[in-house]
């Protein structure tokens, strides 16, 4: 053990050393008592000549971290590397963090790349970590160092996008649903926006069918509403223009300065063909 001991202190720098020496033994002094008093020189005017002060110099900062892996805390290293004393893993990552982790795989279609890759390693850190979950980094910080950011310089913002809830909406491992989605259609909408087209007399088929995206960006947007498209524009991705036109109820004079909300709502009504009350 003391060979150990001596080995890690000559190889080692300062911090590492200390790393090395918290994991392997309890009551390792912090950091800066390691480092002991420096003696600095100082000027001192009104003698004209210097003094000598000892103080403590903290060569780094403490490391603080509040989460720690299960194994590590327990100091089970053989559970994940062949020794004690080895970095060398049982097998490859994927196979080893799945001994105890399979669930979040079990029977889903769709999985997230990196898991599918088996770089379990590229979002967390397998020991000790400032994030809970052992993350790297928090929330939208971490997506986006794979991900484009198209949300911040964004002008309309869904909120779980602004906020870097990502998980809010995906599931970071594995779902069964397109995109990773933790829930499909409006069932995911309503865990935030509340049901109001469900027991409407008439319903509009996109709402109706749980297909909410059809309309609105569920990320960003230049519109307001998230709406992909401005206004009517919106409306003859799917209502032909011309049909509308023929139709004795959108004479011009009767239309006039009017967009299709003016008169139709977008979601639900108890009127036919979606009309406002009026």
């Amino acid at each position: 053990m003391l060979a150990i001991i001596a080995l890690i202190s000559a190889g080692c720098a300062t911090k590492t050393k200390h790393e090395w020496l918290t994991f392997f033994f309890d009551g390792v002094p912090p950091l800066e008592k390691q480092l002991g008093k420096q003696q600095v020189l100082t000027a001192d005017k009104k003698a004209g000549g210097t003094t000598s002060e000892s103080y403590y110099i903290p060569l780094h900062k403490p490391l603080v971290r509040t989460y720690e892996h299960n194994p590590y805390s327990k100091r089970n290293c053989k559970s994940c590397h062949e020794s004690k004393f080895s970095q060398k893993l049982l097998g490859k990552t994927i196979d080893v963090c799945m001994k105890c982790h399979s669930k979040l795989l079990k029977d889903k279609k769709n999985k997230h790349d990196p898991v599918a890759e088996g770089e379990c390693l590229e979002c967390h850190e397998p020991h000790k970590a400032d994030n809970k979950n052992l993350l790297k980094r928090k929330g939208a910080k971490l997506c986006y160092e794979c991900h484009d950011d198209e949300v911040t310089e964004a002008k309309f913002k869904h909120d779980p996008a602004a906020d870097g809830s990502c998980a809010e909406c995906h599931n970071p491992h594995a779902s069964n649903n397109k995109n990773l989605l933790i829930r499909t259609g409006k069932a995911l909408c309503y865990e935030c926006h509340e049901d109001e087209v469900t027991e409407a007399k008439f319903k509009h088929d996109p709402v109706d069918e749980g297909e909410c995206s059809e309309c609105h960006d569920p990320h960003k947007s230049k519109n307001k509403y998230l709406l992909k498209k401005a206004g009517d524009a919106l409306c003859y991705e799917c209502h032909d223009q011309d049909d509308i036109s023929e139709n004795k109820a959108h004479e011009p004079s009767k239309v006039a300065a009017k967009s299709c909300i003016g008169c139709h709502d977008p979601h639900k009504s108890e009127n036919k063909y979606l009309l406002k009350q009026l």
